[in-house]
């Protein structure tokens, strides 16, 4: 049992319901939305819905989570569109902070990653070879007896699921205890307790992040091990999809708030400050150069939040003769939302000193075919074009 969410669905009267303290078990929904929610609660409708009006007519992939919760007997089930006022900013900014403990606490995450929409669903059949399946006798109970398939699934498929492309779903499904992802090649259990290794986006990585940062708390100080975590987590998340390229930092910030109080560390528009200056060296991943059409987000310059496409961080183990240690002297930044101290930033001020190297600009071409000079040493004049 676990404090309910601030509001519910009761699957039982098919009402939205408004908690106080209580204890329950619930499920949260995991899902894309594929576009503005038509069935969404407003300002205009709240007042109805929690007075007791039937939620009918329900998109397909709700009325499937519906389902599963009924089956498990899980009488109250959390969906964004549906327990969070959509035109209230307090609303959503006060519940969005609360989304780590929303998926973290809830008995199930259901996972819809093969639905490309909330109208798709997602209890339809898998579509498995009947040649790759290998059929055992299975005994229910006294008077249940069938037939259990198992079948391989590759981990590479992982990241073509439509709900592994999203951005709001990677720590939807990160700070889960439990989880029923539903994909297009059968269904998967995943328990903290006992995962161990989850293919994300078609990378297999050491373990699943949400694991990472349990752990963290015994094994990481802070120092490059951290850097290397947050950097690995921001790569494969930046990867991913976001409706509002603005909730860079919003659909990141359960995992934020969980990694800052683990790593005791202050936390600024996507960059620790522990370790900053080597943060501060991250990039636009080469591969995502030409399939973006690259505008800047609302954030600071120098976070990576403030790009619309994959970043990763820059090698530092590289050989210089040339000091290029940086210091931070002060950082700030303005919060959209107090509610929300990991979400969205208005604005932000960093003030750093170290060395400064000489520079000028190159003629493309000689760009293309060249690698630049850590060190700053002297380039060819003949070669650069003072226009």
């Amino acid at each position: 049992m676990n404090v309910l969410p601030l509001r519910v669905i009761d699957v039982e009267t098919m009402c939205l319901r408004q908690t106080g303290n209580e204890e329950n078990s619930y499920a949260a929904l995991s899902y894309c939305w594929g576009g503005d929610q038509l069935f969404k609660t407003t300002r205009a409708n709240i007042s109805s819905r929690i007075g007791g009006a039937r939620l009918d007519g329900l998109p397909r992939t709700l009325l499937d989570a519906v389902q599963v919760c009924k089956q498990l007997q899980i009488r109250y089930l959390w969906v964004d569109a549906l327990c969070i006022i959509q035109d209230d900013e307090t609303d959503k900014a006060r519940e969005i902070a609360k989304m780590r403990m929303t998926f973290n606490r809830a008995t199930l995450v259901i996972a819809a990653s093969r639905a490309r929409d909330a109208n798709a669903g997602f209890l339809e059949d898998a579509n498995i070879p009947s040649d790759g399946v290998v059929m055992l006798p299975a005994k229910f109970s006294e008077t249940c007896r069938g037939e259990v398939g198992i079948v391989k699934v590759p981990l590479e498929s992982s990241g073509h699921e439509p709900l592994n492309q999203r951005g709001w779903a990677y720590q939807e499904i990160s700070l889960a205890r439990r989880a029923l992802i539903y994909t297009d090649q059968g269904m998967v259990w995943q328990c903290s307790a006992v995962f161990d290794r989850l293919a994300y986006d078609g990378m297999r990585i050491r373990s699943h992040p949400s694991h990472d940062l349990v752990v963290a708390t015994q094994e990481f100080e802070p120092g490059p091990v951290q850097r290397d975590i947050w950097d690995q987590l921001v790569r494969i998340y930046t990867l991913r999809n976001l409706t509002f390229p603005d909730d860079r930092l919003e659909a990141l910030a359960g995992i934020a708030a969980m990694a800052a109080s683990m790593w005791n560390n202050r936390y600024f528009a996507g960059l620790w400050e522990q370790d900053m200056q080597s943060q501060l060296g991250w990039r636009v991943d080469n591969t995502a150069l030409a399939n973006r059409n690259w505008k800047a987000l609302e954030a600071p310059s120098w976070s990576w939040a403030s790009v619309d496409g994959s970043v990763c961080d820059v090698v530092r183990s590289f050989y210089a003769e040339t000091p290029r240690e940086a210091r931070v002297i002060s950082c700030e930044v303005k919060l959209a939302s107090r509610d929300n101290p990991f979400g969205r930033v208005v604005s932000g001020r960093l003030t750093i000193e170290g060395y400064t190297v000489e520079a000028r600009y190159a003629k493309q071409s000689w760009l293309e075919n060249t690698r630049m000079d850590f060190d700053g040493r002297p380039l060819n004049v003949e070669d650069l074009d003072d226009t």
